[in-house]
C-alpha cells in the first residue's frame, strides 16, 4: 500500500492550513526556482532570498489557489516578478539580463505557455548547475569564468596563467560532459531550444 500523498492531496492539505504541505511544496519547487533565478541574476544569495520569500507569500495566499498546478505557476510568476524588480533597481546589468528584462518583464507574458516554458527551462538549468558543480576543478573554474562571469578566453588564460588552447580544451570537456548529462536525462532537446535558438 502506497502511503505517499499525491500532489492533489498535498494541495488539499495546504488549503487546510497544514504547514507540512507548505514544506512539501518548498522541497518540490525550491531547487528549480533557485536554478531559474540564479540563471537570471548571477547572484546566488539574492536568488535564495527571492525564492525563500515567495513561499511566505504562498502561505499567505494559499486560499486563493485553485490547484497544485496553480501553486507551481504562482511560484514561477512571483520569482520572475521579483527578479525583474531586482534587476530594474541595479545600476549595471549584463546584456543577457537586459534581453531577459525586455522579454520577460512584460506583464502581458503571464501566460500558461510561458510558465510551462520557464518551468522546463528551470529544470534544465538545475540539472546543468548540479552537474557543473561536479566538474574537475580546473575545468569547472574555466567553465564558470567563461559562462557565468562572461569572460573571454584570452582573459581567462591570462587570469589563470594558462594558454588559450588550454582554456578551449577545458570548455570543450565541460560542454561535452554537460551535453551527455542532458542527453541521459532526456533534456538535451529542451536545452537546445531554450539556449541555442533552435
Amino acid at each position: 500500500m502506497n502511503l505517499e500523498k499525491s500532489e492533489a492531496q498535498w494541495f488539499i492539505s495546504l488549503l487546510q492550513d497544514d504547514e507540512a504541505a507548505l514544506e512539501h511544496f518548498f522541497h518540490a519547487h525550491f531547487p528549480y526556482l533557485l536554478g531559474y533565478v540564479c540563471s537570471i541574476l548571477n547572484d546566488t544569495a539574492e536568488a535564495e532570498d527571492i525564492c525563500n520569500s515567495v513561499f511566505f507569500i504562498l502561505w499567505d495566499e494559499r486560499h486563493t489557489m485553485e490547484s497544485s498546478e496553480h501553486v507551481e505557476n504562482f511560484l514561477y510568476l512571483l520569482v520572475r516578478r521579483k527578479a525583474y524588480s531586482y534587476l530594474r533597481k541595479q545600476k549595471t546589468i549584463s546584456g543577457g539580463q537586459r534581453e531577459w528584462l525586455a522579454v520577460y518583464g512584460n506583464e502581458e507574458t503571464d501566460t500558461l505557455d510561458l510558465m510551462d516554458h520557464e518551468m522546463m527551462k528551470a529544470r534544465v538549468l538545475q540539472v546543468l548547475y548540479g552537474r557543473a558543480a561536479k566538474l574537475p576543478t580546473a575545468c569547472k573554474r574555466v567553465f564558470e569564468l567563461y559562462y557565468k562571469d562572461g569572460k573571454k578566453a584570452g582573459d581567462i588564460a591570462e587570469q589563470l596563467d594558462i594558454s588559450p588552447q588550454t582554456v578551449y580544451n577545458h570548455l570543450s570537456k565541460a560542454v561535452g560532459i554537460l551535453r551527455r548529462t542532458l542527453k541521459e536525462k532526456k533534456l538535451l532537446t529542451h536545452f537546445l531550444l531554450f539556449f541555442c535558438g533552435m
